[in-house]
């Protein structure tokens, strides 16, 4: 049942964001469950600063989307904003498309 869920966190320097997810069969994905954290001066500019601190917030993140769909997790899309995404973006334009890719990562709960 967890492999029917799509879960991504955002990793932001005012917020970190769990989402959860269920595609449709005409492809369309329906809401099931939102998270939000906001930690102080965990992030900034896509830089961790307080790595216990959020690993808090993402540990609570994961606990709130379990709870809202009352299933395990087994894994989440992760995306971190700030400097290094605009960077990641330019050299995209640049025919980097490898570069590209990284930004995204897999998290195995």
């Amino acid at each position: 049942m967890a492999k029917d869920f799509i879960v991504a966190i955002e990793i932001g320097s005012s917020k970190i964001t769990g989402i959860a997810g269920k595609k449709n069969s005409d492809g369309s994905v329906s809401i099931l469950a939102l998270a939000k954290e906001t930690p102080s001066s965990c992030v900034k500019k896509g830089v961790v600063y307080n790595l216990d601190r959020t690993v808090q917030c993402l540990s609570s993140i994961i606990t709130k989307l379990k709870t809202a769909l009352k299933t395990e997790i087994a894994y989440a899309y992760v995306g971190v904003g700030g400097s290094l995404h605009a960077a990641l973006e330019m050299l995209s334009s640049k025919n980097f498309p490898l570069i590209l890719s990284c930004r995204k990562t897999w998290l195995t709960l």
